[in-house]
């Protein structure tokens, strides 16, 4: 994500953060500041799309979350903006296939084989 303060000096130099909700202990994502004016949104959580953690929604079917940063300048007094986005979790091959375990009796019958 980019975010620029068109003022000099302290004034416009940018910190990002990540802004929770109050007591919220969701905490799956983090800001990397990359350069004065870049940062990326980053998470170590191993994420199942078949086990929403706590604190998703599901948009259209996909486990997403509302994640919002906060650009805040180093100016006084401090001055700041917010941007939200939408994660949206893929889903991946993690499921091996399974019957459904119950007993089936397939008959079938027997078939000569005609060759000449």
């Amino acid at each position: 994500m980019t975010a620029e303060d068109d003022d000099a000096g302290v004034n416009g130099e940018l910190e990002f953060s990540i802004v929770y909700i109050e007591h919220s202990e969701d905490k799956y994502f983090e800001v990397r500041k990359l350069s004065d004016e870049v940062a990326e949104l980053r998470s170590d959580v191993v994420f199942d799309r078949e086990r929403p953690e706590r604190g998703s929604v599901t948009i259209q079917g996909k486990v997403t979350y509302l994640v919002t940063v906060k650009a805040e300048d180093d100016g006084t007094p401090p001055l700041s903006t917010n941007c939200f986005f939408f994660v949206t979790i893929l889903d991946e091959n993690d499921n091996v296939p399974r019957f459904d375990g119950s007993a089936s009796d397939v008959r079938t019958k027997s078939f000569k084989s005609h060759t000449q």
